[in-house]
């Protein structure tokens, strides 16, 4: 019967798909002076946030960029070890580990405007004293410490905040395509720092300490942009974002539910019927909401389901793929002996292989009915597997190097990314949180919160082990957490397969019915 039941759902569903068709003639009609605002606004959002989250990794990628000359012993190197650098990077993530669990709450409790104004000018202020730190000459490995664990709570508010905004603005059907796109902000962010690094320090000859400055500058201005001139949710300016998806999949449990009371099913039918009234002026209260749930808590999100397998997988994940952007420039300039332009052209191929895999991969998803986990689950086995390479290449392949880097960066980055955006927004507006769109910061402070926690160990590991070991160590200890991402995910990835094969045999019939 459980059968049944599920294909009689999946019919429902992708009958109403079909109908949503006919909602496309009246999407046509509001193209007028209200959908043409509908879309400028939507696109001002999409490249403020974009950009917003870029200048962190503009700062991040800095770092790993100007570390060698950090390790310098003469000025306006401070003689750092590779464990000490491992050391800062372990307090910065732990610290925004921290930080982020609580930003995802602040985040569904104050105006993000605020929080990402207030966390980008801590940043650039924590940043600027780690420059002054090099320009005084101060080689105590805590004073970096300190500053760069404030700057990891400055960074921390950042991540949640803009996912919760984008989630607002933009509806579940087709999210995998333009959260592919918009999610290589991270990338686009490495890019901009390493060709700002290459600029400052190898073009105009300036101290890694100037270069910092000038880059805490950026994330300060972009702290004060934010503060002024986001738009956190639609309603603000009297707009509606129709999600016919989520609608679906709301009257679909309200029909599974014999019991519900008159009054629950009134409030529904409310809710849902002033959505599509006009599509994006609300008729009451510029679209507020009146019966809007309550937050949830911190603990209830761990219970939304799929939190605890992405956030598992996260970890592992996000340890390895900040340990490509973290130690890949140093590791190419030491062991490779690669030249400025070489280990510049490396960092970049990582970020456009992630980029052009979170596109396209994304992309993917959304063909299968929206279903993330077995692209994500066979692209991990696949990264494993050249990962694994990266044991064995040495200096007398960089070709070989550089082909493999771009695929780690076409799966691992990207499915990273997909993870921290696409399938959090998925998940923070779950059917069991019954509509609370507020829940989706402290939904992705969760995920990001426990990949952090995994990148600080990481980082520390890759700079002891370096140390102490080799090169080849360290790659051996990244593939295998690389594999180990994937094992949290693998039941789900059974379950969503035979999700898609059901999907695919009812649309089949329902192909051949309407062509009878």
């Amino acid at each position: 019967m459980a059968g049944k039941e599920l294909e009689d759902q999946t019919k429902n569903l992708l009958e109403d798909e079909a109908l949503s068709g006919d909602s496309s003639d009246d999407d046509l009609q509001e193209m007028g002076t209200g959908g043409s605002r509908k879309i400028f606004f939507q696109i001002y959002i999409f490249i403020l946030t974009f950009f917003t989250y870029a200048t962190l990794h503009i700062s991040r990628e800095s770092w790993s960029f100007l570390k060698e000359k950090v390790k310098e012993k003469e000025s306006p190197g401070i003689g750092l070890s590779s464990d000490d650098l491992g050391t800062i990077d372990m307090f910065f993530f732990f610290i925004y580990s921290i930080g982020i669990f609580i930003s995802g709450i602040l985040g569904d409790n104050l105006n993000k405007n605020l929080l990402i104004g207030c966390g980008y000018l801590i940043t650039c202020a924590a940043s600027i004293m780690i420059g002054l730190g090099g320009l005084w000459d101060i080689r105590s490995v805590w004073y970096y410490v300190g500053f760069f664990s404030l700057n990891g709570i400055g960074q921390s508010v950042g991540w949640p905040s803009v996912i919760a905004i984008m989630a607002n603005w933009f509806p579940k059907k087709g999210r995998g395509f333009w959260f592919g796109v918009w999610a290589a902000n991270p990338n686009v962010g490495n890019i901009l720092g390493t060709l700002i690094c290459s600029l400052t320090n190898d073009q105009f000859g300036l101290e890694w300490s100037w270069t910092w400055i000038i880059v805490a500058i950026i994330v300060g201005v972009f702290g004060i942009i934010n503060f002024i001139f986001m738009i956190e949710h639609p309603d603000k300016v009297g707009i509606i974002i129709r999600d016919e998806q989520e609608e679906r999949e709301a009257m679909l449990e309200q029909e599974q539910r014999p019991n519900t009371s008159e009054e629950e099913n009134i409030n529904l039918t409310q809710r849902n019927g002033d959505s599509t009234i006009d599509g994006n002026q609300s008729p009451n209260n510029d679209g507020l909401d009146k019966a809007a749930p309550p937050n949830i808590n911190f603990f209830r999100a761990w219970c939304v389901p799929g939190v605890i397998q992405y956030s598992i997988c996260y970890l592992c994940l996000k340890l390895c793929n900040y340990g490509i952007m973290l130690w890949l420039p140093t590791y190419v300039s030491e062991e490779l002996l690669f030249t400025p332009s070489q280990k510049a052209l490396i960092a970049i191929l990582y970020d456009i292989g992630t980029i052009i895999g979170s596109i396209s991969l994304g992309f993917l998803t959304d063909m299968l009915y929206g279903k993330r986990i077995p692209i994500c689950y066979v692209s991990l086995l696949i990264a494993t597997v050249f990962h694994s390479f990266l044991i064995f290449l040495g200096s007398s392949q960089k070709v070989l190097i550089f082909i493999v880097i771009f695929i780690l960066g076409f799966f691992i980055g990207s499915i990273s990314n997909m993870v921290a955006s696409t399938a959090c927004a998925d998940i923070g507006k779950h059917a069991s949180i019954k509509g609370n769109e507020s829940a989706l910061s402290t939904v992705t402070g969760i995920v990001d919160g426990t990949g952090s926690l995994g990148a600080a160990a990481g980082q520390k590991g890759i700079g002891y082990i370096q140390d102490h070991a080799s090169w080849t160590a360290v790659f051996i200890m990244m593939t295998s957490f690389v594999f180990t991402s994937s094992i949290p995910i693998s039941c789900i990835f059974i379950r969503e397969i035979k999700e898609i094969i059901n999907l695919r045999r009812v649309a089949k019939q329902e192909k051949v019915k309407t062509i009878k």
